[in-house]
Order: C-alpha cells, then structure tokens, then sequence
C-alpha cells in the first residue's frame, strides 16, 4: 500500500543548486563552458574528474582537495550557487501537494552555513522558514516523509529509518549513471507528490512565519 507523503525534505546542493558547476568554475574561472561540463559529466565519485583537471590546468585534484576548498569559502560563495535546471520547479510542485522544507548539510565553516541561510532568506516570505540544516538527515525519517536527494548514503539512511526517498540523478550516483535524466526525474517527482501528497492541518505552518 502506498502510504500518503505528509512531508518532502528537498536536498539543496545539486537538486535545487548546481553546486558542482558552480565550485568548478570558481576553481577554474577562465575555463570554457565545454571543461566546466566536462569536468561535471566526470564526477563520478569525484576521482574521475583528476585527468581533465590535471590536463587543463597542469595540477592534481581529488575528492579531498575539493572537500579543502568548500571549507575555505565564505559566505558569498553559498549565497551565489546557481539554480539547477528545475529547482525552482521541484519547490513549486512539491509545495503544492504537501508540507516542503530545504534540507541541507554545510560544511564544517561558518560561512557555509551564512551563505545558505541568505540563499534561503533571498527567496519569497511564505518560503524562508522552511528548513533544516543537519549532517544528519536520517533523523528527519518516518512514515510519510520523502526526501530528494543526489547522494546515494543519504538515501539509503533515510530509507533504512523508516523514510521514504528518490535519489535525484547525477553523474556520482547510479541514477544518472543508468541514464536516467533530470527531466524524467522530474515527471515522477510530480507524479509521485501529486499521487500521494497530502497537506494536513497546520503542516504549512512554522515557527517564526508571523515575522515575514
């Protein structure tokens, strides 16, 4: 029996924001679109993109480095991640079907976690209340709860608590290595929260909204 989503958690980086495009062009800001693709396609556990970075600008890069350099940046570079190609569209029809909240895990640095909140803070009143910033999104788990996102141990964590999930297709995970697209993710995404989303009684409202 499918039981009714009350609650989506939609992962930030890389489901609504194009994290991965977004750090490699702050690497490499006078690398053409075409690398700056072609490093994205290659991030497949991050080791894949080590020849074209090492190619194009003569120096090793890895998982680790990359990890480094998200915990050097500030405020500015959170607060100016891009959207996706759906994000905008993934909160809209979330929203309208059931009670949706951002969810996002910051690295360890405190402008991380300023740049997001401004990210969170420039988006419309009714939406600024809406989330969660936790390295621990299983927590988050129980019956009637989705969450969105791109990295397979999140997913899985949050299945194995009793959450329900959908692990948005991305170079790094088996999604997107199976071929599966953004698009067609997206069609489900709307199909399964407008099949199965419920909003209950207050679930929309939170702590803080009569401030906005």
């Amino acid at each position: 029996m499918n039981v009714p989503i009350t609650t989506v958690y939609l992962d930030m980086d890389d489901v609504l924001v194009d994290l991965h495009r977004h750090s490699y062009r702050h690497i490499f800001p006078d690398a053409p679109d075409p690398v700056i693709e072609a490093m994205y396609e290659a991030t497949i556990r991050f080791p894949g993109i080590a020849p074209i970075v090492e190619t194009y600008a003569g120096t090793a890069y890895d998982q680790e480095a990359l990890h480094r350099l998200w915990a050097t940046l500030g405020a500015e570079f959170w607060r100016t991640i891009p959207w996706t190609k759906h994000g905008k569209a993934i909160i809209e029809v979330c929203a309208k079907h059931v009670a949706t909240l951002f969810m996002s895990t910051p690295v360890n640095e405190a402008g991380c976690v300023l740049g997001k909140m401004a990210w969170i803070n420039a988006l419309p009143a009714d939406r600024r209340r809406r989330y969660a910033l936790t390295p621990c999104k299983h927590h988050f788990a129980h019956e009637g709860a989705l969450l969105v996102d791109d990295n397979e141990d999140n997913v899985d964590r949050f299945l194995s608590h009793g959450g329900d999930a959908m692990l948005w297709p991305r170079p790094w995970n088996y999604v997107g290595q199976l071929g599966v697209t953004e698009d067609e993710a997206f069609d489900a995404l709307q199909q399964l929260v407008s099949s199965r989303g419920v909003i209950a009684p207050d679930s929309t409202k939170c702590y803080g909204d009569e401030d906005e």
